[in-house]
């Protein structure tokens, strides 16, 4: 429903934009909440983050290999950006 009804398309990392209903701005606050545990499948390697989602451990990447997301150059990187098909 959320998805729906507030994301047209949208990234749930992104910001809320001018304009944005106070409901979608409190949720945008809280959202960290929404992700703690969260476990993604990756259908859209476009639009998983590598660093900042939980798609491959039971936390982020950037928590479980902190010492290594210090080097990153691009933390918002998805996915995609790391993908090596090997076929």
């Amino acid at each position: 429903m959320i998805k729906a009804k507030y994301l047209n398309e949208c990234n749930f990392s992104l910001p809320p934009s001018k304009g944005s209903s106070q409901f979608w701005k409190g949720l945008y606050k809280v959202k960290h909440l929404f992700k703690c545990g969260a476990l993604f499948k990756v259908r859209n390697e476009l639009k998983c983050r590598f660093w900042q989602d939980c798609w491959l451990l039971n936390v982020p990447l950037k928590v479980a290999y902190d010492d290594l997301f210090g080097l990153v150059r691009d933390p918002e990187s998805v996915v995609v950006d790391h993908w090596v098909d090997e076929e």
